[in-house]
């Protein structure tokens, strides 16, 4: 595994690079969650690297990426830079996968770069699977939830942030805490971090990236993990959106909150490496 930076549209951009480049099946492009970065990916990468190619980005104002001047909503610039790494690194067929805002994200790119896309893989998202409303109050729990670690980061504020986002805090990986209070400390984060959610809190300037009623879209096979313990999700509103899909499979990983892949790495790993494996996953078959 490598970590790698690239100039993308006029901002320096991290991302991890790990496994075989001649790999039959395609390579796999990771987007992480609002104030998060590529390193919420470290189990994903450790599973899929056997068998395939996996690139995690730390997307713009993120991690240790720089930033892109924007005004009002952020997926148009996120998209545009999203879409810039994957034509700078050549990928011509992919599979992508996205965690909570990463998954809407994940979507987006699949509307705008259909042939290219293999496969899907969503994480506990909200903002990919519930309507404005809900939405709107979803984000403003993450919002009163984070903000703390952002104006005074702290190893407490930064696990304090984190509790909301795990079911059981035992799990929370005090390395991650540790590169998240030194992510958070950067120059510039909070106000990062605020642009982003007012951005994302304008219900008019987010309207045409919305992806929650457009579902029935979506040919490409697609797995949806959602940890069923997590409270900033809709279970039963994904399951039936999973169903308008073509070919969707929907598993709920029990134990976990927002993010399956760090709190039950070995059964959501395992499964997303099975799914990209072209595994028989019928007994997930949403309906």
């Amino acid at each position: 595994m490598f970590v790698k930076y690239a100039e993308i549209n006029g901002a320096r951009t991290r991302y991890y690079d790990a496994g075989p480049a001649d790999s039959k099946l395609p390579p796999i492009v990771l987007l992480h969650g609002v104030g998060s970065s590529c390193d919420t990916w470290i189990y994903t990468i450790q599973a899929l690297e056997k068998q395939q190619r996996v690139i995690a980005m730390d997307l713009p104002g993120h991690g240790f990426s720089g930033t892109v001047p924007y005004e009002g909503a952020p997926q148009a610039h996120m998209l545009e830079h999203i879409i810039a790494l994957i034509d700078h690194l050549g990928l011509q067929r992919f599979s992508i996968a996205g965690s909570s805002y990463g998954a809407m994200m994940a979507l987006l790119v699949y509307f705008r770069l259909k042939p290219r896309v293999e496969n899907i893989v969503l994480l506990s998202s909200a903002t990919a699977t519930i309507p404005d409303v809900q939405r709107l109050e979803s984000l403003k729990k993450a919002f009163n939830s984070s903000i703390d670690a952002y104006r005074a980061p702290t190893i407490e504020t930064v696990i304090g942030r984190m509790k909301n986002l795990f079911h059981n805090a035992d799990r929370i990986p005090r390395e991650l805490a540790l590169l998240q209070l030194n992510i958070f400390s950067q120059p510039g984060m909070r106000e990062n971090f605020e642009k982003l959610m007012r951005g994302l809190m304008d219900l008019d300037a987010v309207k045409p990236f919305a992806v929650d009623g457009r579902f029935a879209e979506i040919e490409a096979p697609m797995l949806m993990l959602w940890g069923l313990n997590d409270r900033q999700v809709d279970v039963p509103l994904a399951r039936k959106l999973a169903a308008q899909a073509k070919h969707c499979y929907f598993i709920g990983v029990e134990e976990s909150g927002h993010i399956p892949h760090l709190e039950q790495p070995e059964k959501t790993n395992s499964s997303m490496a099975a799914f990209l494996a072209g595994q028989d996953m019928a007994q997930y078959k949403a309906a």
